[in-house]
């Protein structure tokens, strides 16, 4: 019971099959073969007359849903690759160009979003340095900015802050 794929070789079942989308794009051909028992495969690798596992099966106008026999090409997976790799290179490294060089653009967008951060954080350093120089101690400098008074020098070392010697009288 269940749903099982069509492989070369397996008779072809009887009646109409129905077609549906897959969530990928492509159309599957399914023949219901018994109680709850289905029999599927790619309409394209149908059109094709069904070719060995091992190969597959390329859509000349990139057209899923195309599967016309003059749309239709049977390679071998190294084949396919490879024909695809010629086909996107120039695509994919136009786009690549587009985004800085990252490989995605949700990888551009990480890398601006880190930035960002980098930024706003070297900001609130030069702001805790105005702050210092002033005159004012890293335990206001911390109440001002919410964080503790033991990670302000961090943040003013970073920024090249040269830090005033301890004084005794705080302690009191």
């Amino acid at each position: 019971m269940g749903i099982r794929t069509l492989r070369a070789g397996d008779p072809i079942p009887a009646g109409e099959p129905r077609r549906y989308l897959t969530g990928a794009g492509y159309i599957k051909l399914r023949w219901k073969v018994g109680v709850e028992d289905y029999v599927e495969v790619y309409e394209h690798r149908f059109v094709m007359g069904m070719p060995d596992d091992d190969l597959q099966v390329h859509h000349r106008n990139r057209g899923r849903r195309d599967n016309r026999p003059e749309n239709l090409v049977v390679l071998s997976a190294a084949e396919h690759r490879a024909l695809h790799d010629a086909e996107d290179r120039p695509e994919f490294e136009r786009r690549m160009a587009e985004r800085g060089g990252y490989r995605s653009r949700a990888a551009q967008q990480k890398a601006e979003r880190a930035a960002a951060r980098r930024a706003a954080l070297h900001r609130r350093a030069l702001a805790m340095r105005a702050m210092y120089e002033a005159g004012s101690t890293t335990t206001e400098i911390g109440d001002a900015f919410g964080i503790h008074s033991s990670n302000v020098s961090i943040h003013l070392r970073r920024v090249g802050t040269e830090m005033r010697p301890f004084s005794s009288r705080s302690r009191r």
